[in-house]
């Protein structure tokens, strides 16, 4: 392949990276800001590579949701994690993905 069909090809692809690392910057921001509303919630680039957290602890709110999902009850969460995090750090858990979702998938103002 030429250096010329690659540069062209590098050309064509900048404008789709660029849109791409804009959208996962909003996103980002919104994960951000959804923590200011569920002060249980953490995000911390050195903590599990910035993904949302239980504040102070190594569990994602992910892991969190998919615990609930198997076990189905939020007593059963905190039993199974042997008292490390509350029933009440599940719900706020829960509440944030409900808010973060809602906030990403929100229409834009241009759509009605």
């Amino acid at each position: 392949m030429s250096q010329d069909i690659i540069e062209g090809e590098i050309r064509r692809a900048s404008p789709m990276i660029s849109h791409q690392s804009a959208l996962l910057d909003n996103i980002r921001a919104k994960a951000a800001q959804c923590c200011q509303s569920h002060l249980l919630i953490s995000i911390d680039e050195h903590v599990l590579g910035g993904i949302p957290h239980i504040a102070g602890t190594r569990l994602s709110v992910g892991q969190v949701l998919g615990r609930l999902y198997v076990l189905g009850s939020v007593e059963d969460v905190a039993l199974y994690y042997r008292g490390s995090i509350t029933p009440d750090q599940i719900k706020e858990a829960l509440a944030y993905a409900q808010d973060f979702i809602e906030s990403v998938c929100e229409p834009s103002e241009n759509n009605g």
